[in-house]
């Protein structure tokens, strides 16, 4: 059988990740300048805190339907579904700039986060269906970096953005703009989904991706072993900790420095950033050497929020912008090395499928743990916070250290 791999499969995966970015703005956008909304609006910031957590309470709800979507129609209805469904929700939220439309805020980021669902489990997929053997693991992470550059992107855009001013008009003029920002990006995406973003190559790259016998196309198949449901738990509380992460930074970071909202979201623009090398060099060296490392990922995220812990505690601002990069180099690639190895450990289950499991169970464990941390940080402290997020990455480790390696898609490819 006659296979190609394509240089347009470079363009799909640049569009998705350009998209993708634009989508992940949105969850942190407003949990980075927490206290300011929550004047703004004049609700608590466990309020606020809900912009980010509907990203992760919606996903497990609508998981199977997207699988289903996508099984059923292709990858191109899940493209238009997460790129459009993410500009709706931002033009809704210009019905929220009013100091009385947090109501309508939620809406929007309801919408935002309800296309996520067609957005986290694409990459191993996009992977699979464009990209050769070799280059499988690089185009997954790759895909990855979308998600963590937007979440960057929220950070710096909200804190650069909206002052933090008593002035609730000039709050207000800042959430507009804002806005305005996020729908100036989305629009060009939409145009490039819509008219030119195609579902799959002409041609597969190999012979493997063809083979109905190696790439069953059961949706709700997925291979059950002692080693996957393992990684499971593992990938879900690992994922689970670093959003959590993600939502409190500028609560804990300003529970040490007063009024350095600012450079809070700063040290999350420098953890997004490094996490994108992070998830590049990781990728490469699963491409190279085909090994997991999803244990050096999570003793990684533990030793370095327990040096930050350390920095913050000595009221080190340098030391601790240095440990929230270092925390995002081993803290982001969790996402692709854990995609990989549950593609591998449940393999021939169909890669989005694994992915949206994968990522639903991470959103739960995400919701969980988010509540929880926020409460021993409001009635423990910070530092009781950062040491309960140490110890559960260490937990992690521990069972990802349990898994045993069987890596069925590379054994399988070692066949052909």
């Amino acid at each position: 059988m006659r296979t190609q791999a394509y240089r347009k499969r470079w363009y799909v995966l640049l569009v998705f990740v350009y998209y993708s970015c634009i989508n992940a703005i949105q969850m942190t956008e407003y949990s980075s300048i927490t206290e300011t909304v929550a004047g703004y609006y004049q609700v608590t910031n466990f309020s606020v805190n809900w912009t980010s957590l509907l990203h992760m309470v919606l996903y497990p709800f609508l998981m199977a339907p997207a699988a289903w979507i996508m099984q059923r129609f292709g990858l191109r209805l899940a493209y238009c579904c997460g790129c459009l469904g993410t500009a709706i929700g931002i033009f809704v939220k210009f019905l929220a700039i009013s100091r009385q439309g947090f109501c309508w805020l939620l809406l929007g980021q309801g919408l935002t986060a309800a296309s996520s669902v067609f957005i986290m489990c694409l990459p191993p997929k996009i992977a699979a269906v464009w990209f050769t053997p070799s280059k499988i693991s690089t185009a997954c992470s790759l895909g990855t970096m979308g998600p963590n550059l937007g979440n960057a992107l929220g950070y710096v855009l909200a804190v650069t953005i909206v002052p933090n001013n008593p002035d609730p008009e000039e709050v207000g003029r800042g959430l507009k703009t804002l806005n305005i920002v996020s729908a100036a990006l989305i629009t060009p995406a939409c145009l490039a989904v819509v008219f030119y973003l195609p579902s799959k190559p002409p041609q597969t790259p190999t012979e493997q991706q063809s083979s109905p016998q190696l790439l069953p196309t059961q949706t709700r198949r997925v291979k059950y072993s002692k080693g996957f449901l393992l990684h499971l738990l593992a990938y879900s509380l690992n994922l689970g900790v670093f959003s959590t992460g993600m939502i409190l930074l500028s609560e804990l970071v300003v529970s040490y420095f007063k009024g350095a909202m600012q450079a809070a979201g700063w040290m999350g623009f420098c953890m997004m950033i490094s996490g994108l090398l992070g998830s590049v060099i990781f990728g490469v060296y699963l491409d190279r050497t085909h090994q997991v490392a999803c244990v050096a990922t999570s003793l990684g995220s533990a030793s370095s929020i327990l040096l930050l812990l350390l920095a913050l505690h000595q009221r080190s601002l340098g030391f601790s912008f240095f440990l929230c990069g270092l925390f995002g180099v081993f803290a982001n690639p969790i996402i692709p090395v854990g995609y990989e190895l549950g593609i591998e450990l449940s393999y021939p289950s169909d890669e989005s499928t694994v992915a949206g499991l994968l990522f639903a169970a991470s959103q739960v464990a995400s919701v969980l743990l988010a509540i929880s941390i926020a409460q021993v940080n409001n009635y423990w402290g910070a530092a009781s916070a950062l040491l309960s997020m140490g110890a559960l990455f260490s937990l992690g480790a521990l069972l990802e250290s349990l898994v045993p390696p069987r890596f069925g898609r590379l054994e399988a490819l070692q066949e052909q």
